[in-house]
């Protein structure tokens, strides 16, 4: 008896046609994930920003120590121990980690290597080398010019409560901490007898900044005097593309005899800050 197939509908869905609809439609998923993907790490990023120290300090700086561009996205000891011993003379770069921790009142395990990025620096603007003549340059350079720190933020949230930790710190040890609002940042200020070194601290653009005036990191958080950049020097540009994975020391000056006495006064301010 013969078979007799039913005839197909011209209107029904055949099955390799939707194999391939059902493909194409995971395919299509698959990429608007990736897309939405890469935009929230494009958000991200933007969100962190790519600010440098370089781009927060004034034209005329004199001296500028900093860590060399890096891929990790946290600093690698060693690096950081060469730029000491090479940009500023420090023997023991290791052995000023417990003095430090103990004028922060806070330790790095604890306190810092949750937020800490790898942008550091520190900077030195306005002196004048007859202001430091004499004994103690270090003092004397914290009493006559600018002297910043940069620590980097990759965690800002972690970062903000490092910075209110280090404030409650200054406060139970008797010293009066200040306020003083520039734009939407808060710059902290320690004042009074006997305040801390490195007196002002506040979180700027991703970098908690140590400073020992506060109307450094006021003019920097309120982007004063912002035309003129140390970025944008030609001479720092330079120096800057001349840097690459392989340098370890990253010291930059601006050529003046003042430069000179700045490097090693601020030499004497670290190794104060380590004991």
């Amino acid at each position: 008896m013969a078979q007799h197939t039913l005839p197909t509908p011209a209107n029904a869905p055949r099955r390799e046609r939707g194999l391939g609809y059902a493909i194409a439609g995971g395919l299509g998923v698959t990429l608007l994930a990736a897309a939405v993907g890469g935009l929230l790490l494009v958000w991200l990023i933007a969100a962190r920003g790519d600010t440098t120290p370089s781009d927060m300090l004034p034209a005329d700086t004199q001296l500028f120590l900093g860590l060399p561009p890096i891929i990790a996205d946290v600093p690698e000891p060693d690096r950081v121990a060469a730029v000491l011993q090479e940009g500023l003379g420090i023997p023991d770069p290791a052995a000023l980690t417990g003095g430090v921790e103990g004028r922060l009142g806070l330790t790095v395990r604890d306190d810092v290597a949750s937020w800490l990025g790898s942008q550091l620096a520190v900077a030195v603007r306005g002196l004048d080398p007859q202001a430091i003549q004499g004994s103690d340059p270090g003092a004397r350079l914290l009493e006559s010019a600018d002297v910043t720190i940069f620590l980097g933020s990759r965690n800002d949230p972690q970062a903000r409560i490092f910075l209110n930790k280090q404030i409650e710190v200054r406060r139970n040890r008797g010293e009066r901490v200040a306020e003083i609002q520039a734009g939407d940042t808060t710059v902290y200020v320690s004042e009074g007898i006997a305040p801390s070194p490195l007196a002002a601290v506040a979180l700027i653009d991703h970098h908690i900044v140590f400073a020992n005036r506060a109307d450094v990191l006021v003019d920097m958080a309120s982007r004063a005097n912002d035309e003129g950049r140390l970025s944008g020097v030609p001479a720092f540009a330079t120096f800057r593309e001349q840097l690459n994975l392989r340098d370890s020391s990253a010291l930059y000056t601006d050529g003046t005899p003042a430069a000179d006495v700045a490097r090693s006064a601020l030499r004497e301010v670290i190794l104060a800050l380590g004991r």
